[in-house]
C-alpha cells in the first residue's frame, strides 16, 4: 500500500525498479537492502506493525522482521550477495559487443576460480559480516528457533532446533556448499564445447539459472 512504501522508504534508502529476467544487475539490487541496509528495513516492519490495525499484517510484520533480524538469515544473505557480485562482474564483461572468444573464456575461468576460493573461506567471512548485523539490529547472533514460527517453512534454510555446532555445520553443507557448488558447476558448463564446434557455450543468462 502507499501508506507501507511511504513507510519503507523512510527508513531505507530504496528506489522501485522493474525486475529484468536478463540483467543481472536486478538480482544483486533485488538484495542490496537486505545486505547493506537490514537494520533499516527491519525498523520500517517494525513500524508497519505497530501502526497497522490489521492483526494478519501485524503477524506477518514481526514475523518477517525476526526473519531479518536473525542470524541465519543474515548469513545467507551476505553469501547470496557474494556469490551474485562475482557472477555480475563477468557477466557485464561479457556483453561487450567486441567481446573476443579467448577473453571471455579466460574471464569464466578467472570466475570460477574465484568462487572456488570462495567457497573455502567464504562462510567463514560471511559469519563474520552477520554478526556485526546482528549487532546493529540488537539480535543474537546464534543460530536459534524463531520466537514466531508458522506450521509451513517458508525458507528452505529453516532447521528445528539443534545444537549451535550442529546447526552451523548443516547450514554450511546443506546451504552454503550447495549453492557455491551450483555456481562453479554453471561457469564450468559455460566452458564446454559442442560437439563439431569451436566456441564455448557461454553467455550471460547461462552464469546462473533463472
Amino acid at each position: 500500500s502507499p501508506q507501507r512504501w511511504a513507510i519503507l522508504k523512510k527508513h531505507v534508502n530504496i528506489t522501485l525498479k522493474s525486475w529484468s529476467e536478463t540483467r543481472w544487475e536486478s538480482r544483486i539490487k533485488s538484495i542490496e537492502p537486505l545486505r547493506y541496509q537490514a537494520d533499516k528495513v527491519r525498523e520500517a516492519l517494525l513500524e508497519v506493525r505497530e501502526k497497522t490495525t490489521d492483526s494478519i499484517l501485524k503477524v506477518e510484520t514481526h514475523s518477517l522482521a525476526e526473519e531479518i533480524g536473525s542470524f541465519r538469515f543474515q548469513i545467507c544473505c551476505v553469501v547470496w550477495h557474494d556469490i551474485l557480485s562475482q557472477i555480475n562482474t563477468t557477466s557485464k564483461l561479457l556483453q561487450s559487443p567486441n567481446m573476443q572468444i579467448d577473453v571471455a573464456v579466460s574471464l569464466i575461468q578467472k570466475n570460477k576460480q574465484n568462487v572456488i576460493s570462495y567457497r573455502a573461506t567464504g562462510f567463514k567471512d560471511a559469519q563474520v559480516s552477520a554478526k556485526d548485523m546482528c549487532e546493529q539490529m540488537n539480535t543474537e547472533a546464534v543460530l536459534k528457533q524463531k520466537r514466531l514460527r508458522t506450521t509451513k517453512r517458508h525458507f528452505a534454510y529453516e532447521m528445528p532446533d539443534e545444537p549451535q555446532a550442529d546447526a552451523m555445520k548443516r547450514l554450511e553443507v546443506s546451504f552454503f556448499n550447495a549453492t557455491v557448488d551450483c555456481s562453479i558447476q554453471s561457469l564450468e558448463e559455460c566452458l564446454s564445447v559442442p560437439r563439431g564446434g569451436q566456441k564455448p557455450f557461454w553467455s550471460a543468462s547461462q552464469l546462473w539459472p533463472a
